[in-house]
């Protein structure tokens, strides 16, 4: 059953029934779906199907693509090149009888070894032989979106002037995954799913795993920390897979990881063994496209001010694992919470009306002597700007005078030190709702667990 995938499933199904041939690129992070959902639409009729095998010689992995072509009726398999192999594919292909020829290349980026003539054969088979057809569905899927911008879509000599369908496959909301959990027959509470998100992110794969005679903590402890854990080593597979040397992309991570609440770029450098070079530029670039971390602008401030923070809800909940007992790091659940919040920051919008409104995310660095914070806006068109606390509470959350003292001080160092002439309204983002008291007149705008639930 596809969940949350409705328009994806509708684009690749339209391939089937235009009279030319589609050239469809699929990427997303690793564990999204994205094979599940090409095997769904297409129910593996497929002329060719192969996998690429990370971290292999070419010659090796010509010798797997051989013998898949062997193993799917179209023979042949020993090749000595890549500008053969697709020669060969061309060949067979074109003795098939069925109306659509599928061929699909699951993460082609580790099919592009160092040195190979992957690109060029793969260009050569589209460009001269698979697109002046009106029969072949060639669909390119990788996990890796920097190969996808660098390589396969690199201007001239790529392929980007051909793609016919592209699609990035999102992780899924809380509400799609609350599906997910109905569609297998599980019932959570809200709260719990939240903790589940906070921790599986909106990957369908990790959810799959979830067993119903288990809480939260039981659940979670049995996917990543039991001696038999069929996640236990998730980590080292996820950046071993994806990076050839993978040693300074998990430098990174950690180093974020560490922080929590984020690291400057020359921040990031003086914490790790990372260089201020190049390198450094297309690491950080691979691992936001790996949909790892994220690059937030700071309001007021100039880009190289910009802050870098994980936000891959399982590598948050890495760093984590080994202080969990019974119950998880109140640290963490506040920044594992803000970071589900900006997740679904549509659900936001939708809660405060400003759907149709243009705005700007930013990220403020409150600062008070040697203390600081990360604070999140959102800055509309509209001369409003929304200033976010974010609160997880397992109760009603109480403004009391000293809270109701720092709220205020904050919203007046925002004022005082970007002199503003917008609307700040303080906006509240809790798990449960605001008891109602003296103070809780300083919240504007609320919002709650269950609007983050929304469909939108």
């Amino acid at each position: 059953m596809i969940i949350g995938r409705k328009e994806e499933f509708k684009e690749l199904k339209r391939c089937l029934r235009i009279n030319a041939s589609q050239l469809v690129v699929l990427y997303g992070r690793m564990r999204i779906g994205k094979t599940y959902l090409v095997d769904e639409v297409f129910k593996n009729n497929y002329a060719f199907k192969y996998t690429g095998v990370s971290n292999i010689s070419m010659s090796n992995q010509l010798k797997l693509f051989g013998k898949s072509l062997e193993e799917q009726g179209l023979g042949r398999s020993k090749l000595a090149n890549w500008a053969e192999a697709f020669n060969y594919l061309k060949e067979k292909i074109s003795e098939l009888k069925t109306l659509k020829k599928v061929v699909f290349l699951d993460e082609a980026s580790w099919l592009d070894s160092s040195k190979s003539d992957f690109m060029p054969a793969l260009k050569d088979f589209w460009v001269n032989w698979a697109s002046q057809r009106r029969d072949i569905i060639l669909i390119v899927c990788s996990s890796f979106m920097s190969w996808l911008q660098r390589k396969f879509a690199a201007e001239g000599k790529g392929l980007r002037d051909y793609i016919t369908v592209d699609i990035e496959l999102q992780p899924l909301v809380l509400q799609q995954c609350k599906e997910l959990l109905a569609s297998r027959n599980l019932e959570f509470s809200k709260m719990s799913i939240l903790q589940f998100y906070m921790v599986l992110g909106g990957v369908p794969y990790y959810w799959t795993m979830l067993k119903d005679d288990m809480n939260v903590v039981e659940n979670i402890k049995a996917l990543f920390l039991a001696k038999d854990a069929p996640l236990r080593l998730e980590f080292n597979k996820l950046f071993n897979v994806l990076f050839k040397s993978s040693e300074l992309y998990i430098e990174a991570i950690k180093t974020l990881g560490k922080s929590g609440l984020g690291l400057t770029r020359k921040e990031l450098i003086n914490r790790s063994a990372l260089k201020n070079c190049g390198q450094t530029t297309n690491i950080l670039l691979d691992l936001e496209n790996c949909g790892f971390i994220r690059k937030f602008n700071c309001f007021g401030k100039k880009n190289k001010e910009s802050v870098y923070q994980l936000t891959d809800n399982y590598l948050l909940f890495y760093f984590q694992m080994s202080k969990i007992k019974e119950k998880y790091p109140q640290l963490w659940l506040n920044i594992a919470f803000g970071c589900v919040c900006f997740q679904h920051l549509e659900c936001i919008k939708k809660k405060l009306g400003i759907v149709g409104v243009e705005t700007n995310e930013y990220i403020y660095k409150y600062e008070n002597g040697r203390l600081w914070s990360f604070e999140w806006l959102i800055d509309r068109n509209d001369k409003t700007i929304n200033f976010f606390e974010i609160k997880y509470t397992k109760r009603s959350f109480e403004i009391d005078a000293e809270c109701d003292a720092k709220l205020r001080e904050r919203v007046r160092y925002f004022e005082e030190q970007n002199k503003s002439k917008k609307e700040v309204k303080l906006t509240l983002i809790s798990t449960n709702e605001l008891l109602e008291n003296e103070y809780s007149g300083i919240v504007q705008n609320m919002i709650t667990l269950s609007d983050l639930f929304q469909k939108v």
